[in-house]
């Protein structure tokens, strides 16, 4: 009986673990590479983006060997949140202009499964000198990668300051964010699907999307319903399967028990 409580309760404690717990990529990231990075996801919570301001080259220029050394070493961190399983190297080159020219790796990832994607063409800008400062998937981080390489940079137009008010005026919050970050979020503006930069402005109970452009208020969610898990579907059932016959093992050996215990012993009699 022991035994069984025992089962039954780590399964409990390791549902709710994965169940409850906001899992934020994006903090992750940062935590793992620094806070200057500017981070995009996909609808079903893993990263297809990742920017942040250009370094300088201070030489001296890596090789094309040492590219992908570098370049595999900084997805083999990473890659849990990018939802990919394995990378497979496909090309390296060189591209940009002027002092924007910058080593490109290419990777083909494979995705963790149940998700939407069975295949993930990766793209990663670093410095002629080493130093990754983009990364993300090819299909969504294209046209951004483009623009850096070809000197543009994504700059917010609306101040931290001004984002945190649109975001309490839009809420009627007056406490002040627990977190403000950049965000590449998905935009259909100009009819061409594309990513655009905007402020994740995340209270206690409400994170607020603020177009850094134009200071627009894009969306409101609740962060107490909203769950990133790190497993997928699947997985949740299995373990909901699990719980239930160990509830109905807990419950047929403890009536078991009780019927044992409330059975009443007849005395033999002898006739002789």
């Amino acid at each position: 009986m022991n035994v069984i409580k025992s089962i039954f309760s780590f399964t409990i404690i390791f549902l709710l673990s994965f169940t409850f717990v906001l899992a934020d990529v994006g903090s992750d990231f940062r935590n793992r590479n620094g806070n200057e990075w500017v981070i995009g996801s996909y609808p079903w919570g893993y990263i297809n983006l990742a920017t942040r301001s250009r370094p300088e080259d201070i030489g001296p220029n890596i090789t094309n060997t040492e590219a992908i050394e570098i370049a595999e070493e900084f997805m083999s961190r990473n890659l849990d949140l990018f939802g990919i399983e394995s990378l497979t190297f496909y090309n390296t080159y060189e591209e940009g202009v002027g002092g924007n020219r910058s080593w490109v790796v290419e990777f083909i990832g494979d995705a963790y499964e149940d998700l939407p994607v069975t295949k993930l063409d990766m793209m990663i800008l670093m410095t002629l000198d080493g130093k990754i400062f983009g990364v993300g998937d090819v299909e969504v981080c294209t046209t951004v990668f483009q623009d850096i390489l070809q000197g543009y940079y994504p700059i917010p137009q609306v101040s931290e300051n001004e984002a945190i008010n649109s975001a309490q005026e839009s809420t009627g919050i007056g406490d002040k964010p627990i977190e403000t970050n950049l965000e590449y979020v998905p935009s259909n503006e100009t009819g061409i699907f594309d990513y655009k930069l905007a402020w994740e402005v995340t209270f206690n109970n409400k994170k607020v999307i603020v177009d850094a452009e134009s200071g627009n208020v894009l969306s409101i969610e609740s962060t107490k319903e909203k769950f990133n898990l790190k497993f997928f579907e699947h997985d949740i059932f299995i373990i909901i399967v699990i719980v239930v016959i160990l509830i109905g093992i807990y419950l047929f050996r403890r009536r078991k028990i009780s019927n044992i215990n409330n059975l009443k012993i007849i005395p033999t009699v002898n006739n002789d």
